[in-house]
This record gives structure tokens, C-alpha cells and sequence, in this order.
């Protein structure tokens, strides 16, 4: 079966934003697959994130293209094909959203709060994590960084991109 107009517009940004968000992953180490059994964290970390983003962002996909198919399809201007095409891609942008409140709002659950508090052997590679700038003795251990008041938002910002992107290819049919 052949995507119809629609949906290749839409695999072409799904792809192009999941690239997008994939690129800023490696800060925050949410996939970090080696401490899964060795920190607790991780393995937190790693369960939100395989849940957010990548379990749910399928979820998406395949939804989209269920509410993008139709021979309708074919008949629509380019700037309808276009719009219902591009913004239910960028419902991928609230499951990052959706991950970054959720990391922001309980940070001890998914990040030490020292490396202390991380076991020797995995300093190098394993960040805590602080709310604000303070003195760290060693600066070249990871940290990540997180807004104390940012969950909020950022969870606000995850549902609007969630909401469009799910309701979008609805309008105008």
C-alpha cells in the first residue's frame, strides 16, 4: 500500500524531529543501558525514557498514519497536505517535553544528587544533578542541569504539543 500525500509528509518531519530530539538525549544519558542493574536511577531514567520515547512516540506514529489515511487525501490543496502532514509530527516534541517534567519534577528519582552518590566505577560516565550553579570540587564529573521551577511548564508545553498533534489531522476533514 502506498502512503498517501499526508503521510509521506508526515514520515519526512516524524523522522526529521525524532532525529532532533534523539540529538539532545546524550546529556541527560536517558538511555544509559550499562547501570540498569548497577543504579538505581538509571534504571528509572531508563524506564521513563524507553516509555516516552520510544514507546509512545510509536504510539503516535502509528496513530497518525491510521488518521491520516484515506483517498481523500489526494484531492486536498498542498497547503492542507502540508499542515495536517507537519504539525502531528511535532506531537514528538511534548513526549520530550512530557520526559524533561517528569525529570525536573522528581530529579532524585532519576539522577544522584551527588556523584558521591553514584558508585566509584561510574562517576566518569553516570551525571547527578543540580537546580542551580553551586561550587562542585570536581567540575569534570557530568552534571546534568534542571530548572527548579521549569516542570510546570515544560509539562504545559508537552500536553499543548500533544493535544495539536493528535487533534490536528482531525481538522477540516
Amino acid at each position: 500500500m502506498q502512503p498517501n500525500p499526508e503521510q509521506q509528509v508526515f514520515m519526512l518531519f516524524f523522522a526529521i524531529i525524532w532525529g532532533a530530539v534523539a540529538n539532545v538525549q546524550p546529556r541527560w544519558k536517558a538511555f544509559q543501558w550499562p547501570l540498569i542493574f548497577r543504579h538505581k536511577p538509571a534504571f528509572k531514567r531508563v524506564a521513563l525514557s524507553v516509555l516516552l520515547l520510544n514507546l509512545v512516540p510509536l504510539a503516535l506514529f502509528a496513530y497518525a498514519l491510521w488518521a491520516l489515511n484515506g483517498p481523500e487525501a489526494q484531492a486536498r490543496p498542498i497547503a492542507h497536505l502540508i499542515g495536517h502532514g507537519i504539525i502531528p509530527a511535532f506531537a514528538l516534541f511534548g513526549c520530550y517535553r512530557l520526559w524533561l517534567a517528569t525529570v525536573e519534577a522528581w530529579p532524585a528519582a532519576f539522577y544522584s544528587a551527588t556523584s558521591a552518590d553514584v558508585p566509584e566505577k561510574y562517576r566518569h560516565a553516570e551525571p547527578s544533578y543540580r537546580t542551580k550553579h553551586d561550587d562542585r570540587s570536581d567540575s569534570t564529573l557530568p552534571i546534568v542541569e534542571l530548572g527548579p521551577d521549569t516542570a510546570c511548564p515544560n509539562f504545559v508545553t508537552a500536553l499543548a504539543y500533544l493535544a495539536l498533534g493528535i487533534a490536528t489531522p482531525w481538522i477540516g476533514r
